[in-house]
């Protein structure tokens, strides 16, 4: 059971730093509604950790509330930052 915990607070743990705009696009693209822009919080019982708000922040203010799942995301959009193209061979 505290395995359970540990690991929802990985994945769903977030805060909004002080760069949010409260432009609310978090708000528009979050599918379960677990936020709430004007007190800066999520409702961890609510959020299922899709981290649709973090992706689609236009200032970077989401971030989540740990230093390994921000390093394991850091990493995985680094690798997907260029597209590569396919080769067409004739």
């Amino acid at each position: 059971m505290m395995s359970l915990i540990c690991c929802r607070r990985l994945i769903k743990g977030k805060i909004i730093s002080d760069d949010c705009i409260k432009c609310k696009t978090c708000v528009r693209n979050c599918p379960a509604d677990a936020i709430n822009i004007e007190s800066k919080s999520f409702d961890l019982d609510k959020c299922i950790g899709c981290w649709a708000c973090i992706n689609r922040c236009p200032k970077h203010a989401i971030k989540s509330t740990s230093r390994e799942m921000n390093d394991i995301m850091i990493n995985f959009s680094s690798a997907f930052e260029s597209r590569l193209e396919p080769e067409i061979f004739m």
